[in-house]
Order: C-alpha cells, then sequence, then structure tokens
C-alpha cells in the first residue's frame, strides 16, 4: 500500500550554485491508501544528491537568500539525513518538509560474486540457487537470460522490456514502469553508445517475463527500472534475473557500486551489503499558503499511514499485495 504523498519532477543535475539551476514543476500529490485525491504543483529549484556509502557527505542546509524570486523552494533527493528527523520543521529561514525517508542501499562491488554470496547464510544461499535451478527447469532445462549494452541491443530490450512493463504491478498501479515514449529510448541509446548502461532480460521459452535497465554514473550502476509480469510471480523471476545479473556485473569488475536509489523494499533489503539514511526534502519559502500546504499534507499522510497500518492489523495487507500484483492466493485443502 502506498501511505504518504509523493512528488513527481523532472530533476536537473546538481550545481555548486542554486542560482544556476532551471526552475522545474513539482507535483505534490496527496494520497489516501494507495489512492491519489489531488496533487498541487510548485515552481522549485531541483537537486539530487549522489549519495557514497563509503563516504557520506552531509549538504549544506539551503537559505532563503538561495533561492530565485520565482522559485518558492529547493526540492532535494536522497539528502542524507538524521532518522530522527521531523517531517515539518524550520531549516536556518526556510521551512523544511521531508516527504519521505529511506534507507538508500548499495552492493559493494570491490570484491568477487562468490565472496559477495558469503555475506548470505548457507541456507539463503542455498534457497538462490534452488530459485535458479527451478526456473531453468521450469523453462524447459535452461535459464535464457541476457544482457544489453549497445544502442541495437538497447533498442531491442526496450521493445521487449515494454512487453512486460505494460502488464506489471509496478506500471499499472505506482507509474513506475519503463517509460514508452520516443525521448526514453533516444536517452538510453545515447548512454549506451558512451558504454554508460546495461540492460537485463529474462525469458521463458522465449518470451521475456523479466527486465532490468541499469543506466551508469560515476561506476555506479543505477537500479532504475525493474519489473516483470505478474503470472510469473510465483517463479521469483525479479529474484532471479537480479541474481544472474549480478553475477555478470560482478564479473566485468567495471563498477564500484551497485546503487539502489531511493525507497525501500524486501528485495533492496535482502541483495544490499551497505545502506545510507537518506530522505527526499523541500526547503520552501516561509509563507502562509506553503505552511497551509504541507500542514494539509502531512495531516492526510498521517491518516494514509494509520489506515495501511489497520489493513496490515487485520491481516489484509498481503493479500491486497497479491491481487494487486495478480497473484491468486494458494487455496488451503
Amino acid at each position: 500500500m502506498t501511505t504518504s504523498g509523493g512528488f513527481d519532477s523532472s530533476l536537473d543535475a546538481p550545481s555548486t550554485s542554486v542560482f544556476a539551476r532551471p526552475i522545474s514543476v513539482l507535483a505534490l500529490s496527496f494520497y489516501l491508501g494507495p489512492f491519489k485525491i489531488a496533487a498541487t504543483r510548485l515552481r522549485v529549484v531541483s537537486e539530487s544528491c549522489l549519495v557514497d556509502p563509503r563516504a557520506p557527505v552531509n549538504m549544506r542546509a539551503p537559505r532563503l537568500a538561495d533561492l530565485p524570486s520565482a522559485a518558492v523552494g529547493l526540492y532535494r533527493r536522497s539528502e542524507i539525513v538524521n532518522s530522527d528527523l521531523p517531517t515539518f520543521s524550520r531549516s536556518e529561514d526556510l521551512l523544511r518538509y521531508v516527504e519521505k525517508s529511506y534507507q538508500r542501499r548499495f552492493i559493494d562491488l570491490s570484491g568477487d560474486f562468490e565472496g559477495y554470496l558469503r555475506k548470505f547464510s548457507s541456507k539463503t544461499r542455498s534457497t538462490l540457487k534452488r530459485k535458479i535451478r527451478k526456473f531453468g527447469e521450469f523453462s524447459g532445462g535452461k535459464v535464457d537470460w541476457r544482457q544489453y549494452r549497445s544502442p541495437t541491443e538497447i533498442a531491442d530490450f526496450h521493445a521487449l522490456a515494454r512487453s512486460i512493463s505494460a502488464g506489471s504491478y509496478q506500471e499499472r498501479l505506482f507509474d513506475a514502469g519503463l517509460p514508452e515514449d520516443p525521448e526514453f529510448l533516444a536517452h538510453a541509446q545515447a548512454l549506451a553508445r558512451e558504454n554508460r548502461v546495461r540492460a537485463y532480460l529474462l525469458f521463458h521459452h522465449g518470451r521475456a517475463v523479466s527486465y532490468l535497465f541499469c543506466p551508469i554514473t560515476d561506476g555506479r550502476l543505477e537500479y532504475q527500472y525493474l519489473g516483470f509480469l505478474p503470472e510469473f510471480a510465483q517463479h521469483s523471476p525479479g529474484t532471479v534475473l537480479q541474481y544472474l545479473a549480478l553475477e555478470e556485473i560482478f564479473a566485468e569488475r567495471a563498477f564500484r557500486l551497485f546503487d539502489f536509489t531511493e525507497g525501500d523494499g524486501e528485495h533492496k533489503q535482502f541483495f544490499s551489503t551497505a545502506s545510507v539514511h537518506c530522505a527526499n526534502v523541500l526547503y520552501l519559502k516561509p509563507l502562509l499558503w506553503v505552511r497551509a500546504l504541507l500542514w494539509s499534507h502531512r495531516a492526510l499522510s498521517a491518516i494514509s499511514t494509520s489506515l495501511d497500518r489497520i489493513i496490515a492489523g487485520i491481516g489484509l495487507k498481503a493479500r491486497l499485495r497479491q491481487l494487486f500484483r495478480g497473484i491468486r492466493p494458494r487455496q488451503v485443502k
């Protein structure tokens, strides 16, 4: 279940000066449980932090004088924060609103794959290998998966991955599927020409069933898009593809980190080896209408979180998650 309001924006690359970055439009969305009920658009300067778990750097808090007159604030993604940071507070002479806090998780790629697997218990390693073996048996005797990295390969990957994404719960529920627009494909192919992308597909009898798309920034692979067909969920296609991709990534020995980026979840917790506590933070001018907006957003988010806890408490959360993902509950005989 989605429990809090969210932001949607196109973020600009970090710069040394807030004034040097263009102003973008940010959608502050209001949710009740999984349902989006309203959105407010804000003109902000955007900034995305490049977090390194080996040497985390705290960002300087912005001040009112840093903001251009046409912007109502600064939106900073993946800022390193104290886990006890309040949702709504003052920071210097601005209002600070923590939209979402999470553990940003990573995999250290400095060793080899066998060394990485030793982070898991022997029982877990056995379970992982059994999932790979069973998917191979399910697929007619072998696991068919492929890596894509050249511009031509990326075009093939995009067409096949879109056939998966269109039916995935990531796209249906959270609008987090692989983009279908020509601009995204052109950007992905431009990355491929610079050797700055790795993409992976898992197949079942020739049909693509799971995809993983990872752009490369500063020696790190970024976990940007992962999806799978819901009717294959019981065969763990996302886990199988992640395992196989990591084996290939470690063997390539070309990267420092696998970055799971913002957000958290069981998949990221399971595969990661390190984490840094981060948050997406809005720094806004202390205007009366801004205060009212943030108070109402926080109140609705609290109600949404309580609703989510109630659903979990009566045992419906797991069933709803299965329903949303297209998984039929097992019948007890």
